[in-house]
């Protein structure tokens, strides 16, 4: 209890004390990743059964999918050119999260209504439609529909990962 009285001590005590608490800097957040979805979309082509896929005009975006290019960075959305079968592929940057958010509800309901779709009509194709991969990585979300949809999803996470 002496060695309290001592004011050197006490300084020393209190800034060994401060810099313990501080410990180290608080880390930056990284910076928002930008990736390049028509890069990834090429890559995701070229996977073994990812199957043919052909990009969807901006007008069926908007009638069929509900989804307004316009608003949205980027958008990449594929679906089979051979109609029986159920693949797809939704790449899109949603302009904020909110969005991010409702474009998952909207590919979340696209997987439902295929489900329905594919249930007794095409049963392989149903299977395929069962192990879809959704994800949304902040403003990014990504719908996988095809036999390679869990390397699409692992992909698009590397991809968004830096």
């Amino acid at each position: 209890m002496k060695n309290l009285r001592n004011p050197r001590l006490c300084l020393i005590l209190v800034l060994a004390l401060l810099l313990a608490a501080c410990g180290s800097a608080p880390a930056t957040p990284a910076a928002p990743v930008h990736a390049d979805l028509s890069a990834l979309y090429e890559q995701l082509c070229a996977l073994p059964d990812s199957g043919e896929t052909q990009l969807v005009s901006e007008k069926r975006m908007r009638n069929f999918y509900g989804i307004d290019p316009d608003t949205c960075p980027q958008v990449i959305l594929a679906q089979s050119s051979d109609t029986l079968r159920a693949d797809e592929i939704w790449l899109i940057e949603a302009g904020s999260e909110a969005q991010a958010e409702e474009l998952e509800a909207l590919a979340r309901s696209r997987v439902e209504q295929l489900g329905r779709e594919m249930k007794d009509y095409l049963p392989e194709q149903y299977a395929v439609v069962e192990k879809a991969e959704l994800l949304r990585v902040g403003s990014y979300v990504g719908l996988f529909i095809s036999p390679a949809s869990q390397t699409m999803a692992e992909q698009f996470e590397q991809a968004l990962a830096g």
